[in-house]
C-alpha cells in the first residue's frame, strides 16, 4: 500500500529535518526552553537541598565532638547517662544528614535521569 493511502494528510513534499551530527541535542537551536526554565527552578531547589544537607552534615559533626567531650575520666553513672544520652543524639544527627543527602541525591537523580 502507498503511503498517500496509508496517510491520506502526509505532505510528501515536506521534508524532515534530520540532525547531521550524533551531537544534534547540543545545539542551541533544538534546545527546549520549557525545559531550560524548569532547570533553573532545579538549581534553584539544588541550592536549598545542598544547603540542608550541610548544615545536616555539621550538626552530626557537632554531635559527634559532644559525645567525645563526654568521654573522660569520671566514671560516674550521671557522666555515663549523659554520654549514652550524646551517643542517641549522633544517632538521629546522622539519620538527619543520611535523609537530607537522600533527598539531594534524588533530586540530581531526578534532573539527571528522570526518575
Amino acid at each position: 500500500m502507498p503511503l498517500a493511502q496509508r496517510w491520506p494528510n502526509l505532505n510528501p513534499s515536506a521534508t524532515v529535518a534530520r540532525p547531521t551530527s550524533i551531537f544534534h541535542e547540543s545545539r542551541t537551536r533544538l534546545i527546549d526552553l520549557h525545559r531550560a526554565r524548569t532547570y533553573v527552578s532545579y538549581m534553584e531547589n539544588f541550592d536549598v537541598l545542598l544547603t540542608t544537607y550541610k548544615q545536616a552534615v555539621d550538626a552530626w559533626i557537632a554531635a559527634i565532638e559532644a559525645e567525645e567531650d563526654l568521654a573522660n575520666e569520671d566514671h560516674s553513672m550521671v557522666e555515663m547517662e549523659k554520654w549514652d544520652a550524646a551517643a542517641l543524639a549522633v544517632i538521629d544527627a546522622e539519620a538527619a544528614a543520611t535523609k537530607a543527602r537522600d533527598h539531594y541525591k534524588n533530586a540530581l537523580r531526578k534532573k539527571n535521569y528522570g526518575f
